[in-house]
């Protein structure tokens, strides 16, 4: 039997291609193609069992060489990768992403094998899952429209034979709900929201008035007297104001503006004497709650002062220490963070929490080498292992040590870590190496596991870009900029610009500079 035999590297796989003659009724060539030891594509050709030796030959080397060529110029990295994310979203019940990535391998491979199994289990799992299939049907109208207006015509031929082959019957419109137009219910009441807040303001506004605002007014007064008050109040007032005046004001629109104006008033006091300095010595509990009150006064000064006497007083305190990097995280200024910290931890014996802080300040501050070190020695007192070396890791991605880095997250991820940001980091490095459809899967698995970060759809898009995957490239950034606006991350890109839109590989210490996840 003839046979061809050949052995092929893209990147960082090693594909084996292997062409025989298949015997049988109806004579075939049959090429394998195995990557890294896995089977990724099976491709086949007719050919008589009785053709001449001489042409048999010429045919099989033909289909050898024609597969090879597809290996060295990436097609059929492009279909492992296709397929693991396709694999990914179908067990994710996300049958849309997942037609999508099988629809790519379909366009370079039409035969393969995997592919079309996939989409039969998709078809399959629709037949019982009526929200997914209407969902695959009008995410496929919406690109066979978009596409034939831009005048694409032969890939939204594609969808639709895809779209055919899987909802054979598509399910009727949905019907628009009675009573509503255009999406609003008719009668839609312009101030209903009023009525709400007035049905939620016996339990929010009368409980601080009476927990926080009597109790401050009445430590001034006489014993008597104000025991007297406080009874009348509780007893006399609050029950009127709760059962007669507010059901009152409920009734015409206004004193739904009144009762607007009287709680704008009763605010500007409650936050007058949170504001005030009492100047009362209680224990440190009284104190953390007046570092809170400072925090939400955004009097960052005062809060950072009383939280930081609380740890020196109590180092074990983890509501100081987060109240503490809470004041830094709003204004950065993370070298100040850890001059402080680490006067805290100078010659006592300091929580494992206030050396992981000290790592991080030293990190958001560039001083990497001493960050490592707070690291290290957070995780020998107990700290999780998991954000430590996440840490460390991009320590030395700061500091263009990216095989090291690599090495410490891949040990995370073979030992059953499972964090989002640990895919991202990995994403990071192997991008930072150039080697892109290693990072994409890394992404791809970040995405799965926190599917609202912005930031994982435009790392992921970027490498679909440099794979020339310059469609789903953009859908990938428009989605991260939607997600992006919807939950204000500019707030959380402030400390370092974003990445440009085509940026496929950076420098190494970019991801650490910029990476949008924190650790605390």
């Amino acid at each position: 039997m003839i046979g061809y035999n050949s052995r092929e590297t893209f990147q960082d796989a090693t594909y084996d291609v292997q062409t025989q003659q298949m015997n049988g009724p109806a004579g075939s060539i049959e090429t394998h193609v195995y990557r890294n030891g896995k089977i990724v594509a099976t491709v086949r050709s007719d050919c008589p069992q009785d053709a001449p030796i001489a042409s048999l030959e010429q045919r099989m080397s033909q289909q050898h060489e024609e597969i090879c060529g597809k290996v060295r110029d990436g097609s059929y990295e492009l279909i492992f990768l296709w397929i693991s994310r396709g694999i990914i979203a179908f067990e994710s019940r996300d049958y849309v992403q997942a037609l999508e990535c099988f629809e790519s391998v379909l366009s370079i491979d039409e035969t393969h094998a995997e592919g079309n199994a996939y989409l039969e289990r998709i078809r399959d799992c629709l037949k019982t899952d009526g929200p997914g299939r209407r969902r695959v049907l009008e995410g496929y109208r919406k690109q066979m429209e978009a596409l034939e207006s831009s005048g694409r015509v032969m890939e939204a031929g594609r969808k639709r034979a895809i779209l055919t082959r899987i909802c054979r019957t598509p399910p009727p419109p949905p019907q628009r709900q009675p009573g509503k137009t255009g999406g609003m219910a008719i009668g839609f009441e312009p101030l209903s929201f009023l009525k709400d807040w007035l049905q939620g303001i016996r339990g929010t506004l009368l409980p601080v008035i009476r927990g926080k605002l009597l109790p401050k007014i009445m430590g001034s007064l006489p014993t008597k007297l104000r025991e007297d008050l406080v009874q009348r109040i509780q007893e006399v007032w609050l029950p009127k104001i709760r059962d007669t005046w507010l059901p009152k004001m409920r009734e015409n629109l206004f004193s739904k503006y009144l009762l607007v104006t009287f709680s704008t008033l009763v605010l500007m006091i409650l936050s007058g004497l949170i504001s005030a300095d009492f100047q009362i010595k209680l224990d440190p509990a009284y104190h953390a709650s007046l570092g809170k009150e400072y925090l939400e006064g955004n009097r960052l000064s005062p809060a950072r002062n009383l939280f930081y006497e609380i740890l020196r007083q109590n180092p074990e305190s983890q509501e100081a220490l987060d109240g503490f990097w809470e004041t830094f995280r709003r204004v950065p200024n993370y070298q100040k963070a850890g001059e402080m910290l680490e006067a805290l931890v100078e010659g006592r014996s300091a929580s494992s929490q206030i050396y992981f802080y000290l790592a991080e300040a030293y990190r958001l501050a560039s001083r990497c080498e001493e960050a490592v070190q707070y690291y290290e020695e957070a995780l020998a007192r107990g700290s999780p292992e998991a954000v430590c070396k996440i840490g460390m890791g991009l320590c030395l991605l700061e500091r263009q040590n990216v095989t090291a880095a690599i090495d410490l997250w891949e040990g995370l991820l073979q030992r059953g870590y499972e964090d989002h940001r640990l895919d991202y980091c990995l994403g990071t490095a192997y991008q930072a190496r150039g080697r892109l459809g290693r990072a994409s899967v890394h992404y791809s698995r970040a995405l799965q596991k926190h599917p609202q970060s912005g930031s994982i759809y435009r790392a992921l898009g970027n490498c679909l870009y440099g794979l020339h995957q310059e469609e789903k490239a953009e859908e990938l950034w428009e989605k991260a900029a939607i997600l992006e606006r919807e939950q204000a991350t500019k707030a959380l890109f402030a400390a370092c610009p974003q990445p440009e839109k085509r940026s496929t590989q950076g420098s190494p210490g970019e991801g650490a500079a910029c990476f949008p996840f924190p650790l605390i």
